[in-house]
């Protein structure tokens, strides 16, 4: 039996989708104002950007996190203007 859920483990770009969130959670872990963080959100979106390519309109919530976070990580940093493509 298959299942359709938004939950299936089959769904396309579920192990990415796992590293992209610990991704997140590893930046969350960070000093904010640190370089290690933004390391870790730019190698997150350059994945989610990738994930998004091969599965078009099933990621663009994960992306937005992770645009949204790295521009808050930016903000905390006094980069306002890096900040402002992101967010």
């Amino acid at each position: 039996m298959t299942r359709n859920g938004p939950d299936d483990a089959t769904r396309r770009g579920t192990a990415e989708t796992a590293e992209i969130e610990g991704l997140l959670a590893l930046a969350a872990t960070r000093p904010k104002r640190g370089r290690a963080a933004l390391n870790v959100m730019s190698e997150a979106i350059a994945k989610c950007r990738a994930l998004r390519r091969r599965v078009p309109g099933e990621h663009d919530a994960l992306l937005a996190r992770c645009l949204w976070t790295t521009a808050l990580m930016l903000l905390d940093r006094r980069q306002a203007v890096e900040a402002l493509p992101l967010a």
